[in-house]
Formats: C-alpha cells, sequence, structure tokens
C-alpha cells in the first residue's frame, strides 16, 4: 500500500486538488482511493515490474495534469 500526499500550499489553493487527482489518475487508467489531502494506492500482492511500471507512469500523467 502507498499514498501520494499533495503539498499544503496547493490543498489551500485549490481545495478539490485530491479529488481532482482521483479522478485524473481514473482517466489515466489507475484506480486509486481518494485521501483528504491526495491518493492510496493498494496494488495486489501478486503485482508485477510491468504493472508497476504502468501505474507509476499513469500516476505521473495524473500528477502532470494537475
Amino acid at each position: 500500500m502507498a499514498a501520494v500526499a499533495l503539498d499544503p500550499e496547493l490543498l489551500a489553493r485549490e481545495p478539490d486538488a485530491a479529488r481532482r487527482l482521483a479522478r485524473l489518475a481514473r482517466d489515466a487508467g489507475l484506480l486509486t482511493r481518494g485521501l483528504r489531502d491526495g491518493v492510496a494506492l493498494a496494488p495486489p500482492l501478486i503485482i508485477n515490474a510491468e504493472q508497476v511500471d504502468i501505474a507509476v507512469t499513469s500516476l505521473a500523467t495524473a500528477l502532470e495534469a494537475l
């Protein structure tokens, strides 16, 4: 399990940033669980390296779009 927390200054300026990040990640192909200050990831225990790469790329795409 992992999580990505957004910068508190960003959240102060844009209170819906965490919700937008979860939506952008989903649009990029990554399901996350929304948190108050970011998103959580819960990959399966049998995840392989290729799937990790896909998840990281999707999350990077979402963060760049944010």
